[in-house]
């Protein structure tokens, strides 16, 4: 195969990127696109990740550790990346695309496992068609960690697909996260800026608290 159709990955982006995306792929049934993972890589080395199931999307955009010739972009189910042999160094995968297939390559220690994957034929849908135009009035921005545990602790034991409810009420007010019934509600800080520059000073404070609760569970 030309090696103007192969780049490569850390063995560990890999997996975490196929982890990351996999729960956003849509089910089997549905249009065979939205089942699958987007892989777009540039000539200068990014890399950026792509799925969605119709209602949701997300991307993730990495650094290939070995850029390829020319601008690579094809759609494969998500599969189980092999469990990364313990090293101290990274480990890294070989990715060779051909018209129909793309060829995983995970070599440690002088073996060689691999994986093949078959392209998903058709178009994937362009999403700059839906996204918003318009310049950005507010960044809003809340500690992930505690809204995914907001989340977690209004919905309880219910189904995954009923409702939650968010009240927003200005700038540096709490965001209240309510379950469909009302009953329940979670408290979050929020913070607000007008634009980039004005997120600093928030991101500064979030990575401060981040390194303070690492030490502390440490």
């Amino acid at each position: 195969m030309s090696v103007e159709n192969t780049f490569t990955l850390d063995w560990d982006l890999l997996a975490d990127t196929m982890k990351r995306l996999k729960p956003i792929t849509s089910v089997r049934g549905s249009v065979p696109l939205f089942q699958g993972i987007r892989f777009q890589a540039h000539t200068d080395g990014r890399i950026l990740a792509t799925a969605l199931d119709g209602y949701q999307q997300a991307s993730v955009l990495a650094k290939c550790f070995e850029a390829p010739q020319q601008y690579l972009d094809f759609t494969i189910l998500p599969f189980d990346v092999p469990k990364k042999p313990k090293c101290r160094t990274p480990l890294l995968v070989n990715i060779t695309v051909s018209a129909k297939k793309v060829l995983f390559q995970f070599a440690a220690f002088g073996t060689t496992e691999t994986r093949e994957s078959k392209k998903l034929d058709g178009e994937f849908p362009d999403l700059t068609r839906i996204l918003p135009n318009d310049e950005t009035e507010k960044y809003l921005f809340v500690n992930p960690r505690r809204l995914i545990d907001g989340i977690k602790a209004i919905m309880g034991q219910r189904s995954s697909h009923e409702p939650i409810k968010l009240q927003y009420y200005g700038p540096y007010q709490p965001l209240i996260l309510l379950s469909a019934h009302g009953q329940e509600s979670m408290v979050l800080p929020v913070r607000v800026a007008k634009d980039a520059d004005d997120l600093t000073p928030v991101l500064d404070n979030v990575r401060s608290a981040a390194k303070k609760d690492v030490i502390h569970h440490d």
